[in-house]
């Protein structure tokens, strides 16, 4: 049951399925499908770090988003968990999230340093 459980979050979370489901498919089909799991991987790492700068300044609307994420995940464990599912109800919020990282890494990429990347590259209040 573990294992099929964690096969099914990879397939929901990192589009596994998109890589791995591809038999019958063309080359440039398959090439597609693991060019966009690519850029949804580069979005979600900047979602996490958006997600972390936005705990960082504001750890009850955090919460709030992460109960979202969690509770919408656990729904749909006992069913197929699909990147077709997640997508209108969690690719929205994943791009807000990847909004703050892209701007915290845009920061440190300026030389603000570690709190460019723990705001989303805004400055904390004094």
């Amino acid at each position: 049951m573990l294992p099929l459980t964690i096969r099914k979050l990879g397939y929901f979370w990192l589009s596994t399925a998109q890589l791995f489901s591809t038999q019958g498919l063309t080359r440039a089909v398959r090439a597609g499908r693991a060019l966009a799991v690519l850029a949804y991987w580069l979005l979600l790492v900047l979602a996490v770090a958006g997600g972390w700068a936005l705990w960082r300044r504001n750890q009850k609307i955090a919460g709030l988003l992460g109960t979202y994420v969690v509770l919408l995940t656990l729904m749909h464990v006992p069913f197929v968990m699909n990147a077709r599912y997640r997508a209108p109800l969690m690719d929205p919020l994943l791009v807000t999230l990847a909004g703050g990282g892209l701007l915290g890494v845009c920061g440190l990429w300026r030389g603000r340093g570690q709190q460019a990347l723990a705001t989303g590259g805004g400055r904390l209040p004094r």
